[in-house]
């Protein structure tokens, strides 16, 4: 007996194809998201179709822009008029710490969205296994995402209270 692995491609660069861009911008405070990247960092490949990742990108932006809506009118009225400007933090990699933790959080609440949305079909019956763990992951997702967010908000990851 033999068995076949399927690993979905990498996203494939197009540098200089004017139809190539695949970004997602925001409301010009928080950094725009490539999907090229979202697709590499991730390891989502070609699974998903540009039309949903696209449409998960928007789904993740606006729970994040949500989240933090309160935060970002706090710099604005600090003088700051895009993340990327606000002080305080490092530098890392050559990028602003806050514009970090805003495509962190972006990318994994669009993972989240997609590991709810795409669900394993099998004629074994086992997809409904492998459909549980995947929702398993979409959680894992949305919490590594709300931890980036509750990071820009410099508040805890965690609160605990004894009854």
């Amino acid at each position: 007996m033999s068995g076949f692995v399927s690993v979905p491609a990498p996203s494939i660069a197009c540098p200089g194809e004017p139809d190539c861009a695949q970004i997602v911008s925001a409301d010009g405070f928080f950094p725009e998201i490539d999907l090229h990247d979202l697709r590499d960092v991730m390891r989502i490949g070609t699974v998903a179709t540009d039309p949903r990742l696209r449409e998960a990108v928007i789904a993740a932006m606006t729970t994040a822009m949500r989240e933090l809506a309160e935060w970002r009118t706090a710099q604005v009225l600090d003088g700051y008029d895009r993340a990327d400007s606000i002080p305080g933090m490092p530098d890392i990699d050559g990028g602003n710490w806050y514009g970090h933790r805003w495509r962190r959080a972006v990318f994994n609440y669009a993972c989240a969205e997609l590991a709810e949305t795409y669900r394993d079909v099998s004629a074994t019956g086992d997809g409904s296994d492998r459909a549980e763990a995947k929702a398993l992951s979409a959680d894992d997702y949305r919490r590594d995402g709300l931890h980036a967010v509750r990071d820009i908000l410099a508040v805890p990851r965690i609160h605990v209270e004894l009854i």
